[in-house]
């Protein structure tokens, strides 16, 4: 969404060099929350299988784990979208353009109107409803509130100058995710501790003893409690107004 460069993953095949760059964005909001959703199926495997642990990764497991990577990505991504699309309607629209509205008491009054004052001078084709007006057509007020906030983030791109407001965007992209994937996660980390469990219990019954890895089993406990205790749409919310108020911020940045 903002590019921000981290690094470039090289990998190199019969003297050709082939750069792949992941931006923070995509690494922290999109390859993060399904890196959660498939750490207890690795665990599971590894306590299954331990050999897979020593397996020597070549050029192509390179390449399968970059492909796995960014079709993670969009899959974190799209699961994340589809449910903004619900949180929003539950909320009673976005944040940002929540925030704009006369109507609205959450967000501070005067920093509203100064916000109000500034998009009117920075889009002179827009004409900033006035209470009445939002009162008479709330519809059409909302898509100018919309088409000042599009304007607001094409001009904060630059994440080294708007650096809060990125890590505010990582934070709410992150969690929105986590939201989407959340029954994928939850049934994917039962299922692990359902096997876990299983693996133990085979252990005890032919060594009496329980294994080390009994740690494993606990920490896919802890994912598990993680997806249904934690992973919920308040957590969204809290951080998606943060990022609109960082947005409406920036108002004064950009005059």
């Amino acid at each position: 969404m903002i590019n921000s460069k981290l690094g470039s993953l090289k990998i190199l095949s019969k003297g050709d060099i082939m750069n792949i760059q992941l931006d923070t964005y995509t690494i922290e909001a999109r390859l993060c929350p399904v890196f959660l959703i498939i750490l207890p199926v690795l665990i599971t495997i590894n306590l299954w299988a331990p050999e897979t642990s020593k397996f020597q990764f070549g050029f192509s497991s390179i390449i399968f784990s970059l492909a796995i990577s960014f079709f993670g990505a969009q899959f974190g991504r799209n699961w994340g979208k589809l449910k903004e699309i619900k949180l929003w309607k539950s909320w009673d629209g976005p944040p940002t353009t929540r925030f704009l509205r006369h109507r609205d008491i959450q967000f501070n009054s005067i920093r509203k109107m100064q916000c109000h004052r500034i998009f009117q001078g920075l889009t002179p084709d827009i004409n900033i409803p006035t209470v009445e007006e939002e009162m008479s057509d709330p519809l059409k007020a909302d898509q100018i509130y919309e088409a000042c906030i599009s304007f607001l983030i094409a001009k904060t791109r630059n994440t080294k100058k708007f650096s809060l407001l990125y890590k505010e965007n990582i934070n709410y992209g992150f969690l929105r995710n986590l939201l989407g994937l959340k029954p994928l996660g939850i049934f994917l980390s039962l299922l692990s501790l359902i096997n876990c469990g299983y693996f133990l219990w085979i252990e005890w019954n032919n060594k009496k003893i329980l294994p080390e890895t009994i740690i494993l089993t606990l920490i896919i406990l802890c994912i598990l409690i993680l997806w249904v205790t934690w992973v919920r749409p308040a957590i969204v919310k809290i951080a998606a107004e943060a990022y609109a108020e960082r947005l409406l911020e920036c108002c004064e940045n950009i005059k």
